[in-house]
């Protein structure tokens, strides 16, 4: 089923600078704002269409192809966006916390075993989840993933 297009009024949409995401290292400036949180599925899931929840979810929704974005299952595009939205606020601390190893564990978990049935989404699946196992240090999840 798709979704009918929406109009967004420009005073709702947030202006980013074309950026792309250093591979582990930190957020640009920009985008490492007070206004970047973490957000549960839910959120997600409601943020798949109209304003994005921050700047580096706006970022992250714009890198994947419009195909996966349409993905009849919005739960699992909710879940593969909020594991990378996580796993990059997360690379901006240098020892990872107990607390925020349990949210990305979550997030690992929470991407299921079997990637989606979408080759856009499922591609962006794999990499969050070889991501999240290589920040986690655990080969075991990393081979799992591969």
């Amino acid at each position: 089923m798709s979704l009918p297009p929406i109009d967004i009024p420009e005073s709702a949409l947030t202006y980013v600078p074309e950026l792309t995401l250093p591979v582990g290292g930190p957020l640009p400036s920009g985008l490492a704002s007070t206004r970047v949180r973490f957000h549960d599925i839910q959120a997600h899931k409601e943020a798949l269409r109209g304003p994005a929840l921050d700047p580096l979810h706006l970022l992250l929704r714009s890198t994947l192809p419009d195909a996966a974005l349409r993905h009849r299952v919005p739960e699992e595009v909710a879940a593969v966006l909020k594991a990378t939205h996580d796993l990059a606020f997360c690379s901006q601390q240098i020892t990872i916390s107990s607390i925020t190893k349990e949210l990305l564990l979550r997030d690992y978990y929470g991407l299921g075993d079997v990637p989606p049935d979408n080759a856009p989404l499922a591609a962006a699946w794999c990499q969050v989840r070889i991501d999240i196992a290589d920040r986690l240090q655990m080969p075991v999840l990393a081979a799992a993933a591969a």
